[in-house]
């Protein structure tokens, strides 16, 4: 896909028995990969972090985690937003995974889902099960 990218952002996979952790935000129809939006002079690494322990809870170290690939996608649910996503493997964390008020549903699955999924986590499904064989 071509064009400016608009926003930045990095997503972290967390994975238990082959499976992912999805989650939706209030008022969205799309299940993604936990994370968020870079602050300005922030590296992809500590924005996650960061918005790991804002939206699960979960205490997670830089060296926990493991560089995935960088997807670029059209948005969900906005054609005219391109979003560039760095998406790393969180290899450990510390927490209960309690969702924030802001996230509408949190779950564990795996390639076969039926939920909806966004254009960049439909990637990360193809690159988790075909490539890497960790999720089924």
């Amino acid at each position: 896909m071509e064009g400016a990218v608009h926003v930045h952002k990095a997503r972290g996979v967390l994975l238990v028995d082959r499976l992912i952790l999805v989650a939706r935000s209030k008022g969205s129809t799309v299940f993604i990969a936990p994370g968020g939006e870079l602050k300005p002079g922030e590296t992809p690494q500590a924005a996650l972090v960061r918005r790991l322990k804002k939206e699960l809870g979960i205490d997670v170290n830089e060296s926990d985690l493991e560089y995935l690939d960088t997807y670029c996608a059209k948005a969900a649910g906005d054609d005219s937003e391109r979003i560039r996503t760095d998406v790393f493997i969180v290899k450990k964390w510390i927490g209960g995974l309690e969702p924030d008020d802001k996230m509408d549903k949190v779950t564990w699955t795996n390639s076969m889902t039926d939920i909806e999924l966004g254009p960049a986590m439909k990637e990360v499904m193809r690159e988790l099960k075909d490539k890497r064989r960790l999720i089924d």
